[in-house]
């Protein structure tokens, strides 16, 4: 507010200027003459007295101070109330200087000017004038052409130049446009499109609708091919335009939609609401006019009031003034989508009052509107009934036909300035190759699918299962500087580091856990041994063996057995993925059943059936890892730790293990991925893994002979299938990189003070976070984990890390592929169409893209990176930045991007890449575009709007109410 009073006062101020430049022969004092030209002493006495002597243009002095005192006042009282205030939007607090008044008036300092220093300080003053700024800041109303970059400020400025009118509005109806059609094909209310699932920003992230309503979210997946489609058919045919728009914009088809925040009974309540209360006002009119009924002498008042237009005039502001009720009836009638909260009784019985409130005030509201209409017909003349007759018309045809035929008309314009199958812009997201044949990178991987079809396609499936959820994530970040890297540093270390000396160790061998089996005693069960005890032999005894590398089916080798007692816990220790439980009734070989580790990996409960024998049991994961340290608890204030917390699952399907490789030092790679009470204490690990760390003290170096796996394949006994990809840069650090995925996970753009957290270790509030935002399980594939790093890169490390400590190379026998059908170096793009056709098949999210920038942004600086983020433009991406003090470095990165200036780590990728781009220059552009509008909040967010930025949004929200 203080800005717009601010810049309303300056304008007064300079445009007086304007006609003081042709006064200044006509001054009546030779010493004032300088100062007379801005306006300075016309507050003086002096200064009135030569005003008012003034004779000459027509004594246009005196009609110039009003405006001069109005500036004037406007701008000192904008001094006294913003002084500097809003420092976040508006003015921001700058180094000691001269005032703005005191330069235009000469009041600080009265001295006498020369033609110089009159020169000097009119071109300091238009420098920092508002008609300046207006030209530097926007092209709207600015007549003259841009001035030729000469610093890199101005290059800032160019860049974050808000779009003019005419693109704004041509993006706006082409999404407008796109609306109409989607939500004809699918019946869901475009306003409801527009907030939940696509708009004129692109996708729509973070909708609490669509991820707690399974038809909604079957909705977004349908959305993902249908917004496409709609955006071509709306756009190939004007008249298929017009028909559409006249179609949906339609009040009575409107009905037929479906509305998320809005019932149809409701909207059909509101629409004869708006009806009745334009006519009550139409018949307030001709009674207060006398037009229709004699309520009034005409001869007291002879209005020329009983004209056609006038009568067009009533009926049009009847129905403007019916707005303002209307507008309390959306109010209460709306709903919102909010989190479940702890107190659900209160939430319902708050939307059940309001829902109340609307019913109640919209009957009171229909029956005082019927009330005004009654009244006013009982005194109606027969001969003024034509007049009544006519504004009724108006107002009934205004809302079932001139409404959508102006949306027909606006669409029409619409198409004629924008053309015939125009181009999308890249921020609208939408995906043209699901409509197509091929996708685009199918032709660089031909040659070699051909080759090895069947090799090459499941691989890239087990490329695509390797997610990792946030809950492992943390409980490795656990590990880190205690059981493996024990330098690890989270202000030092970066992904690369621990890559290399943690997840490299770690993935020789699979994790082990314990378990607690629990067989329930059932009479079925009692009867049934029972019936097996013989005359000579005593009863038959049920125990449990574990069977050492042994499947479903075969027995394997029994390393240790535990006799069964009904309804009490057994302890099974040292469990690997390759192992299983063995039941069986002793003495009795046939009554035996072997189950994999892979069936209860989670959990599990529910019967086994032992050749007719069904066993009743329970097996529960045992947590056996170090307590994190959690922070203090608030209301009982005293040291709390992460107590573990069982879980049981139902049994599976079970897929094919992933396993995977990377290409070799990876600098920016594409990853992808995807209320509780504060008295309880929240587990953080909830699986009982045990990490086998005796290679691990034996210099990281691993046996010889073994085989990596997989970080995310060790962890995981079954295909964890990811929704969002993660793109990072492994000179990041590694603290920064898990908190990027924490902050997109909490949807806070910024990761800078969730990164403090990790660096103090207070992982149970990050913990209790998560927990009550609902994302400790959410997927993620992060190369660093996705990948098998024993595959391509563990044999050739550097000899020291970012730290200054050795790393040992891996000596396993993974056997290295770095190209072909088992290298996975180069099936990146095509694992992400996997797992967006998966997704889509089994009613899953969207794909999405989290991009973890550094603090430095050199990830802009990546050739790699580059070429990954201009081929996923119509993923949803998520930009986390480490902190607002990075921005100035952030426009540096973006003005100078150039993806022929950028780096690679070797340079036949940066050949490939730039031998795939036609058109470099558009290539940069359209990348500088997308990240100005993924970092838009971030980057504009202390930029000051200046008037004609104002204006431009004030006419396109115009033309937006008018659509």
């Amino acid at each position: 507010m203080g800005t717009i009073v601010m810049a309303a006062g300056n304008m007064f101020l300079q445009c007086c200027c304007v006609f003081d430049v042709k006064e200044r022969q006509h001054a009546v004092r030779g010493g004032a003459a300088g100062d007379c030209r801005t306006g300075g002493l016309v507050l003086a006495a002096t200064g009135f007295d030569d005003v008012a002597a003034f004779a000459g243009l027509g004594a246009a002095p005196r009609l110039r101070l009003p405006p001069r005192c109005t500036g004037a006042q406007l701008w000192v009282v904008a001094r006294r109330v913003f002084p500097r205030g809003h420092a976040h939007k508006g003015w921001r607090p700058r180094k000691p200087r001269k005032s703005l008044w005191a330069v235009q008036t000469g009041l600080g300092k009265p001295t006498f000017s020369t033609p110089r220093r009159r020169t000097e300080e009119s071109r300091h003053v238009s420098q920092r004038s508002w008609r300046a700024r207006l030209g530097k800041s926007s092209r709207f109303l600015s007549w003259k052409p841009s001035a030729n970059l000469s610093s890199l400020s101005e290059a800032r400025r160019q860049l974050l130049r808000a779009p003019t009118l005419a693109s704004r509005l041509r993006e706006r109806l082409l999404c407008q446009n796109t609306l109409w059609e989607a939500a004809r094909r699918c019946g869901l209310h475009c306003s409801s499109i527009e907030m939940h699932v696509w708009g004129q920003k692109g996708w729509v992230q973070g909708s609490v609708a669509a991820q707690k309503s399974p038809q909604l979210k079957e909705l977004v997946m349908a959305l993902d091919e249908v917004l496409p489609q709609s955006f071509l058919t709306i756009h190939a045919s004007r008249w298929h335009l017009i028909g559409t728009a006249l179609f949906t914009m339609h009040p009575v088809y409107e009905l037929s939609m479906c509305d998320l925040h809005m019932t149809a009974t409701k909207r059909a309540k509101i629409v004869v609401d708006c009806i009745l209360g334009s006519l009550s006002f139409v018949a307030l009119f001709f009674s207060v006019d006398g037009t229709a009924v004699a309520a009034r002498s005409p001869s007291e008042c002879p209005l020329q009031q009983g004209t056609l237009v006038w009568y067009l005039f009533v009926a049009f502001f009847s129905v403007l003034l019916s707005f303002v009720p209307r507008s309390l009836e959306l109010y209460l009638a709306r709903r919102s989508f909010v989190p479940e909260s702890r107190n659900h009784a209160r939430q319902l019985r708050t939307r059940r009052h309001r829902d109340a409130g609307f019913w109640v005030f919209s009957t009171c509201l229909a029956l005082l509107y019927l009330l005004v209409i009654i009244a006013f017909l009982a005194n109606l003349s027969e001969a003024d009934e034509w007049k009544w007759m006519f504004t009724f018309w108006v107002v009934l045809l205004r809302k079932l036909f001139i409404v959508p035929v102006l949306a027909c008309l606006v669409s029409g314009l619409g198409s004629v300035a924008v053309g015939t199958a125009p181009e999308p812009p890249k921020k609208f997201g939408l995906d043209f190759s699901s409509l197509c044949d091929g996708g685009e990178g199918e032709g660089d991987q031909k040659s070699q699918k051909s080759e090895g079809q069947g090799a090459w396609a499941e691989k890239v499936q087990e490329l695509a299962g390797r997610g990792l959820t946030i809950r492992q994530l943390l409980e490795f970040y656990a590990m880190l500087g205690r059981e493996v890297m024990e330098h690890f540093s989270p202000e030092e270390s970066t992904t690369h580091d621990v890559v290399r000396q943690a997840i490299i160790p770690l993935s020789l061998h699979m994790k082990r856990r314990r378990f607690e089996v629990v067989i329930h005693e059932t009479a079925a069960c009692k009867k049934a041994l029972d019936a097996l005890r013989s005359a000579s032999a005593p009863a038959p005894a049920l125990e449990i063996c574990v069977a050492k590398k042994g499947l479903v089916g075969e027995r394997g080798e029994r390393a240790v057995s535990y006799a069964v007692i009904w309804d009490e816990a057994i302890l099974v220790e040292d469990l690997c993925l390759d192992d299983g439980l063995l039941f069986r009734v002793s003495d009795k070989e046939e009554l035996s059943l072997t189950v994999a580790a892979t069936d209860f990996w989670q959990g599990f409960k529910g019967p086994f059936q032992l050749d007719g024998l069904e066993l009743h049991v329970t097996i529960l994961v045992k947590s056996d890892l170090d307590e994190v340290q959690s922070e203090p608890n608030e209301e009982e204030g005293g040291n709390q730790t992460c107590q573990a917390e069982a879980t049981a699952a139902k049994v599976q399907a079970r897929g094919v293990m992933p396993s995977s490789a990377n290409a070799p030092l990876p600098e920016c790679l594409s990853c992808g991925a995807a209320g509780m009470d504060e008295e309880v204490n929240v587990q953080i690990l909830t699986s009982g893994d045990m990490v086998d760390c005796s290679n691990v003290s034996q210099g990281r170096g691993g046996e010889k002979g073994a085989y990596g796996h997989a970080y995310a394949a060790t962890v995981n006994s079954e295909p964890c299938m990811p929704l969002k990809m993660v793109t990072h840069s492994w000179r990041n650090k590694f603290s920064f990189l898990l908190a990027a995925i924490l902050a997109d996970a909490l949807n806070s753009e910024k990761y800078d003070q969730i990164a403090q957290l990790l660096a103090e270790r207070q992982l149970g509030k990050i913990v209790r976070a998560l927990q009550k935002a609902g994302k400790l399980d959410a997927a993620y594939w992060i190369c660093a984990f996705s990948v098998n790093q024993h595959t391509g890169i563990c044999a050739t490390p550097p000899a020291t890390d970012s730290t200054g400590h050795a790393i040992t190379p891996c000596c396993c026998a993974t056997p290295k592929h770095f190209d072909g059908d088992l290298s996975e170096m180069n099936k990146f793009d095509d694992m992400m169409a996997y797992l967006k056709t998966y997704l889509r098949g089994h009613g899953q999210a969207r794909l999405e893209q989290v991009v973890a920038l550094e603090q430095d942004f050199t990830l802009l600086t990546r050739v790699l990176w580059l070429k990954t983020l201009r081929s996923k433009l119509t993923h949803p991406a998520a930009l986390k930045i480490h902190s607002s003090a990075s921005r100035d470095q952030c426009l540096d990165r973006l003005v100078s991007l150039d993806v022929r200036k950028a780096e690679a780590s070797f340079p036949a990728d940066k050949e490939l890449v730039l031998g795939k781009i036609t058109d470099v220059d558009g290539f940069n552009k359209d990348l500088q575009q997308l990240m100005l509008h993924r970092l838009e909040g971030f980057l504009h967010a202390e930029q000051v709007k200046t008037f004609a930025t104002l204006l431009d949004e004030v006419v396109l929200a115009v033309i937006s109410v008018a659509i």
